[in-house]
């Protein structure tokens, strides 16, 4: 587990630095949802909170997950709250896309070849929509 005297990637990523950092979708004083970075499959929300080893805020698991299954037209979403080395609380939001086949696990998306991704231009306008998404719900 991350200490103070080495870098937190949750406390990095609220600054604005590290590989985790991504589009943010909604926040407050006590919890940011981001979407996952560029370089990775679309349709991943993560829900931390700003404090370390903090508790749940914001929108509801169930409300994070309709917006991204309402967005993606997904066939599941599924949620995990993951991370034992992260002295904070996050909780990973994706969904399984229109498509992929069985054999692809669940937690892993990225497995199937063809998961759909998105150039830079393309990440800003899915996180522009489902930005406007939370703030129509909050």
């Amino acid at each position: 587990m991350a200490t103070p005297a080495e870098p937190c990637p949750l406390c990095e990523k609220h600054r604005g630095v590290g590989e985790l950092v991504g589009p943010v979708l909604w926040a407050d004083d006590q919890v940011v949802v981001s979407h996952r970075p560029l370089s990775r499959a679309t349709g991943l929300a993560l829900a931390g909170s700003r404090r370390r080893a903090g508790g749940r805020g914001g929108p509801s698991e169930l409300d994070r997950g309709r917006i991204l299954a309402d967005w993606f037209d997904t066939e599941h979403v599924f949620t995990a709250i993951v991370g034992l080395g992260i002295a904070h609380f996050h909780q990973h939001v994706f969904v399984r896309d229109p498509g992929t086949p069985a054999t692809a696990p669940w937690h892993d998306p990225e497995s199937w070849d063809e998961v759909p991704r998105l150039d830079a231009g393309g990440l800003d306008r899915l996180a522009d929509a489902l930005r406007a998404r939370f703030d129509a719900l909050m």
